[in-house]
């Protein structure tokens, strides 16, 4: 009993991805590290984003209390 549920990890764990699965994972790849890219080349698009979060949930806030 042990060995089958042994073997029976080690199949679900088991992993072979199909062409289009590597295809998928390949891509998926590029597009984080184009991502990471981004960020590194444009460091205040973060500081960026968040005043801009900040802005429009103000302006939200102000048009819900009035």
């Amino acid at each position: 009993m042990r060995k089958f549920l042994i073997s029976l990890w080690h199949d679900l764990n088991a992993d072979n991805p199909t062409e289009q699965q590597l295809k998928n994972r390949l891509k998926l790849q590029q597009l984080k590290q184009k991502g990471i890219n981004f960020f590194n080349e444009n460091p205040l698009i973060i500081p960026f984003c968040l005043g801009l979060m900040i802005l429009s949930m103000t302006v939200v806030l102000a048009i819900a209390i009035n």
